[in-house]
C-alpha cells in the first residue's frame, strides 16, 4: 500500500509539471495571435507550391488552437486524477507538449519547403 501512495505522489507531482511546462507557451500567445491572423489574411504572391500552403495553414490554425489543447488536455487530465488514475492524469497533463512538438515539426517543414523552393 506505501508503495502505491508514493508512485500516485510522483505521478501528481509529474503531471503538475507537465502543466506548467504546457502552459509556458500561453505567455507567448499574446505576440503568437495577431502574427498567424495576419500570415493567414495573407496570400502569397509567388504562386508557392500546395505542399507548401497546407503546411503553413496547419501551423498558423495549429498555432491558434493551442489555447484550446491546453485547457482541453487540463480537462480531461483533472478528470483522470478525480476518477483516481494516475496514467490518465500524466497523460492528459502531456497532451499539450506533444501537441507542441507537431507544431514544431510543421515549422520546420515550414521552413524546409520554404528554402526548397
Amino acid at each position: 500500500m506505501d508503495q502505491r501512495v508514493t508512485t500516485n505522489s510522483a505521478g501528481r507531482t509529474l503531471a503538475w509539471v507537465l502543466r506548467g511546462l504546457g502552459a509556458l507557451p500561453l505567455l507567448a500567445y499574446p505576440l503568437v495571435l495577431p502574427a498567424s491572423l495576419m500570415t493567414l489574411g495573407t496570400s502569397d504572391p509567388n504562386s508557392p507550391p500546395a505542399a507548401l500552403v497546407a503546411v503553413k495553414q496547419a501551423f498558423c490554425w495549429g498555432s491558434l488552437a493551442y489555447p484550446l489543447v491546453y485547457v482541453g488536455g487540463l480537462a480531461l487530465a483533472e478528470r483522470a486524477a478525480g476518477r483516481g488514475g494516475a496514467r490518465g492524469n500524466v497523460t492528459w497533463s502531456a497532451l499539450p507538449l506533444l501537441y507542441m512538438l507537431g507544431l514544431g515539426v510543421l515549422f520546420q517543414a515550414w521552413g524546409a519547403l520554404d528554402r526548397a523552393r
